[in-house]
């Protein structure tokens, strides 16, 4: 699902984008382990280090950057392994 949620964010598409953020928020108060519940890491990395945050900058998508610096869970400092922040 992280892969997913970093193609949303690459490619501009805003309501897939929402979907993934309400869908960590939906589930922060289901405490089971069943697989249905489990969080996606929104501060994920891909193999270059590459996170949502970073894809949404570099492809100038201005609306999805700003859902994603108003969300506190969001680490937008976050460097790759080049030490570069998206910003």
């Amino acid at each position: 699902m992280e892969e997913e949620f970093c193609i949303a964010c690459s490619k501009g598409n805003n309501d897939k984008v929402k979907q993934f953020l309400n869908y960590n928020s939906n589930n922060n108060h289901h405490s089971n382990s069943n697989i249905n519940n489990q969080q996606i890491d929104l501060n994920y990395e891909n193999e270059s280090g590459r996170t949502p945050f970073y894809f949404a900058c570099r492809a100038g998508h201005i609306e999805i950057v700003e859902l994603l610096l108003n969300d506190d869970r969001i680490d937008v400092n976050k460097a790759n392994r080049y030490d570069k922040t998206p910003f």
